[in-house]
């Protein structure tokens, strides 16, 4: 990015739409898509946008941190947990095989 100036064009976010699932991608890679946004420290920045009934699997680095903020709708989070979240809470992620898993209702 260039500071005062905004996000030129070659640094907008990328994106994809695979099976209901799209995703657009500030920072880090995801559904093949790699963002043109170099970090110093390792980030992924995604923002995902998901229909009905759509899932998402998306792999993390077992040494990071993750978290999910859901603006809008209702999903469920993890491999077993099927307890569902609603609008406006964040999920973190605790440590775990690398992946994390979503799904919209």
């Amino acid at each position: 990015m260039t500071a005062g100036r905004g996000i030129i064009h070659s640094e907008m976010p990328a994106g994809e739409e695979q099976d209901g699932a799209e995703v657009r991608v500030i920072a880090g890679e995801s559904m093949g898509v790699r963002s043109p946004v170099y970090t110093r420290t390792p980030t992924m920045y995604l923002d995902f946008s998901l229909r009905p009934r759509a899932q998402v699997h998306q792999h993390i680095p077992q040494s990071w941190n993750a978290f999910a903020y859901i603006i809008e709708g209702e999903g469920v989070f993890g491999y077993q947990n099927k307890t569902p979240i609603s609008a406006n809470h964040v999920v973190v992620f605790g440590p775990g095989d690398g992946w994390f898993s979503m799904g919209l209702l």
